[in-house]
């Protein structure tokens, strides 16, 4: 019984202390008691990390460039702008010498010795400058010039006679007869004088030297032997100002020296005619119906020439035939197109020049045949597009008003920043130089980007937020 009491009076203080404590605790609850704690209130202050990486997302999105870092990478923008662009494909070819004219052989006109050389090897020379001077030894030409000789003393007496005797024919002492037969000699000796002269050319003197002996009744001992103007008047007509000063030929060989005996014939030296070559594509035969049909409309092709990390482009060339052999070890379809040569550098030692074309026989480069024209899109520099897997991507500049720095901007105020955002863009077509980007997406025309340094943008981009993956794409501005 005593216990009973006990038990009630025990409920009856609980039931006091919860009345006293619903008096004082306020209507959030116990909750709001506790938030009251110091250890508690400080915990909960603290922000969650989803709402911090939401509030950071923006400022890592972005890449802030100042001007020095700019210039430090060589960051080079511009404006997108839809353009038409020519696809095109590549084929493998080569740099050739033009048959008949551009591997040229200088041979000597006459039996005899070899007394001067006046090039070497590598040296550029122009028409009519003297190669090469040889003694004649030849009984033939020595021969030729004597009957030569003997015509013009021939004349020579005869001229003096026909003088003779007209003035004794006007005192009325000499037959006409006479005088006719001395005209009629004379005669004779001209026609034989042009014969002779004809033969000494055909010998190989020069109209030149054929006149000197005329005139000083003198043999030609020495012959000087140089480029032949036919060789430049029978090549491609050029604007070319690199040609003006027609050091166009280069000696590539000698094949003699001094002391050295000739006869009319042998070969002297080497000389190449570089300023206009051939270029020689090798093409499958699923490209011969493309490369004929280009022909036969004349558009134009294009070559490339890979120079280490730069490229040289040839535009605006001919297909000028498809050969009609096919190469029995590659089995391919050779077909050609004229090349005018570029000067790369001249090396002067005293009056010798020794000159570099741009454009080689036997160097490498390829055809770009045109097969598609592409209309609407966005052709951009390969080093502004960066490709990681399946996705591609552009940096764009932001606007300075849209993404003004606040009051408590870390960055310093007296330094202009650039920031660019990664757009995700779709590729159309590339190859080595350009990337064709498709419209219609993120990107549009007239908006600012990076058009090169792509690779290091994304870098930077990675390194700002500690990131490994992507970056995120998609931005709205």
């Amino acid at each position: 019984m005593q216990r009973v009491i006990q038990s009630l009076k025990a409920g009856w203080i609980w039931l006091l202390l919860g009345a006293m404590a619903g008096a004082f605790i306020p209507a959030n609850g116990i909750r709001g008691v506790l938030m009251d704690l110091p250890g508690l209130a400080s915990k909960e202050a603290e922000p969650q990390p989803a709402a911090d990486e939401a509030a950071r997302d923006d400022h890592h999105n972005h890449i802030p460039l100042s001007d020095v870092a700019q210039r430090n990478l060589g960051l080079r923008t511009g404006k997108v702008k839809a353009a038409p662009y020519t696809r095109t494909i590549q084929i493998p070819g080569t740099v050739r010498e033009r048959p008949a004219l551009s591997d040229l052989a200088i041979s000597s006109r006459v039996k005899g010795v070899v007394t001067h050389i006046y090039t070497t090897p590598g040296q550029a020379v122009s028409i009519g400058k003297p190669l090469f001077r040889i003694r004649l030894t030849g009984d033939g030409l020595a021969s030729a010039q004597a009957e030569l000789l003997d015509s013009l003393q021939r004349i020579e007496l005869a001229d003096r006679e026909i003088n003779r005797l007209q003035s004794a024919s006007r005192s009325g002492g000499v037959a006409a007869n006479k005088m006719v037969k001395l005209k009629a000699d004379r005669d004779m000796y001209m026609l034989q004088k042009k014969n002779r002269e004809q033969s000494l050319m055909i010998r190989g003197l020069t109209a030149e030297q054929v006149a000197e002996i005329s005139k000083s009744k003198q043999f030609v001992r020495f012959v000087e032997v140089g480029m032949p103007s036919a060789v430049e008047d029978s090549a491609p007509e050029t604007n070319n100002e690199s040609f003006a000063d027609g050091l166009n030929f280069t000696i590539e060989d000698l094949h003699v020296h001094l002391g050295k005996a000739v006869n009319a014939g042998d070969e002297l030296c080497d000389v190449a005619y570089h300023t206009n070559l051939y270029f020689e594509g090798q093409a499958f035969e699923k490209d011969v119906e493309t490369i004929l049909a280009i022909a036969q409309d004349g558009r134009p092709v294009g070559i490339e020439f890979a120079e280490g990390d730069s490229h040289t482009h040839l535009d605006g060339l001919k297909v000028l035939y498809v050969d009609n052999h096919v190469d029995p070890e590659t089995q391919t379809f050779r077909f050609y197109m004229s090349i005018e040569n570029e000067v790369l550098g001249d090396v002067r030692d005293g009056d010798a020049v020794f000159r570099s074309w741009r454009f080689k026989p036997g160097q490498r480069g390829h055809v770009l045949l045109p097969v598609e024209q592409m209309e609407g899109h966005y052709p951009l520099p390969r080093e502004a597009v960066l490709i990681e897997g399946p996705e591609a991507f552009v940096f764009r500049e932001l606007d300075d008003d849209a993404h003004s720095h606040g009051p408590d901007d870390a960055h310093d105020h007296d330094v202009h920043m650039r920031e660019f955002e990664p757009v995700p863009v779709q590729i159309v077509f590339q190859n080595e130089d350009v990337v064709v980007v498709a419209s219609g997406g993120e990107l549009k025309s007239g908006q600012k980007i990076a058009m090169n340094r792509a690779y290091d943008l994304q870098l930077a981009l990675k390194s700002g937020d500690g990131s490994s993956g992507h970056a995120h794409h998609g931005h709205a501005h």
